[in-house]
């Protein structure tokens, strides 16, 4: 081989050397990770976009979002393409906003009424419908409004909060957000309709209901308290093991407001946390999904409390930003920034465990997370029995609402 021929052959070699390294690697790379986001959280949006739940994914449509395996490839093979280009996007539009910058922190998160997000293949959104919905309304008594996001098969826990904190006040309502059943607990829809007619307090939509669809969940039970409880002043989210001290609750809220306290969250603030990389976890979110190096100050999902001057906000915020599907991220982190809403970290909502060594312990909080059914009876009746010691032991009914009107 002449020696022109031969450095004109190495040049090539290590020009498409480098091409695979600079571009192919990369690209196999963000695609094995969103290939495995879609397999780790198989069923995360199960409904289609006729609001309908899908029984067979081997029958699915192309109106139909479906993440499972069997579609896994060309789904995140779309939505690698969608989140590429979206970065790009999102540079030029950071670049171009931070030039008229005025000072304000969040002008440069902020998105326009036309301005159009990429939404990627698991992100479309569904049309939800309610199956099952509150017997017991809201009226002009309501200050406070729970959601407490359910699990299907977690009747035990309901059980336990309607026998103890959910009936603390007559100011407030409690309703339990389920979604549909999946395959392995489809035999438990007539004890859920059961429930519902029997306690009158459960409001049931057509998403399934796993932790991967969450947000939807959150997100549609948001909606729902904006025609369906238009008066009252705050909205609850909590876990459905959770302790809620009602009463102290309503009190700090009424101080709150007294304060002139509007347009706020209020939780546990949670800041600098980092997306989990680790594949096993309950958790993991690849870069492919979400490519920060930390999410925004956010609070705990396991209880927060948002005014209801706020909600309407939010959902319209909701409308302009791709769904991401940790809920506490989404809701009270990203919608929260676009909102220009403001977070109020309070240390008396306890997102991890409570020792049970002292349940009088609890009356110092708002909200006290992962309890178990007997847990949460226990510690009511610690507090409530007629020789507790306990601060704030009162077995009346609390009357709080004379507070805020």
């Amino acid at each position: 081989m002449k020696p022109l021929h031969m450095y004109t052959f190495v040049g090539a070699l290590m020009s498409a050397t480098l091409f695979f390294f600079i571009y192919t690697v990369p690209f196999l790379r963000h695609f094995q990770e969103a290939h495995r986001l879609l397999e780790h959280r198989s069923g995360l949006v199960l409904t289609s976009q006729r609001g309908q739940v899908v029984k067979d994914v081997h029958s699915a449509s192309s109106h139909q979002v479906i993440v499972k395996a069997e579609t896994a490839h060309p789904i995140a093979t779309k939505s690698l393409l969608n989140i590429r280009g979206a970065r790009r996007s999102e540079v030029r539009n950071e670049k171009s906003k931070s030039i008229a910058n005025t000072g304000n922190t969040f002008a440069t998160k902020r998105h326009g009424a036309g301005a159009t997000r990429n939404i990627t293949s698991w992100t479309l959104q569904p049309r939800v419908s309610w199956t099952l919905q509150p017997r017991v309304s809201c009226d002009a008594r309501t200050m406070l409004v729970f959601l407490v996001c359910s699990a299907v098969h977690r009747f035990e826990l309901r059980d336990a909060i309607r026998a103890t904190w959910g009936g603390a006040a007559h100011s407030v309502r409690l309703f339990f957000v389920l979604g549909q059943p999946e395959a392995r607990y489809r035999h438990l829809e007539g004890a859920i309709v059961n429930e519902s007619r029997v306690h009158g307090d459960v409001l049931q939509s057509n998403i399934v209901d796993s932790y991967a669809n969450l947000t939807l969940k959150t997100r549609a039970a948001l909606a729902w308290t904006v025609t369906s409880c238009s008066a009252t002043y705050f909205v609850a989210k909590t876990d459905d093991d959770v302790y809620v001290n009602v009463r102290d609750l309503l009190q700090e809220l009424a101080r709150m407001m007294r304060a002139g306290a509007r347009r706020f969250m209020m939780g546990r603030l949670i800041r600098d946390a980092k997306p989990d990389t680790d594949r096993k976890s309950k958790w993991y979110t690849p870069r492919a999904i979400y490519a920060n190096r930390t999410y925004p100050p956010y609070l705990s999902g396991s209880a927060y409390v948002i005014s209801t001057d706020l909600v309407t906000a939010l959902l319209g915020a909701a409308t302009r930003r791709k769904l991401f599907w940790l809920e506490d991220i989404y809701i009270t982190g990203l919608l929260s920034r676009d909102v220009s809403a403001q977070l109020i970290d309070n240390a008396r909502f306890a997102y991890t465990k409570v020792p049970m060594s002292d349940p009088c312990h609890y009356t110092s909080l708002f909200a006290a997370h992962e309890l178990t059914p007997t847990e949460l009876r226990t510690v009511w009746a610690q507090i409530h029995r007629p020789d507790s010691n306990c601060a704030g032991s009162s077995k009346e009914h609390f009357r709080a609402s004379h507070s805020f009107r």
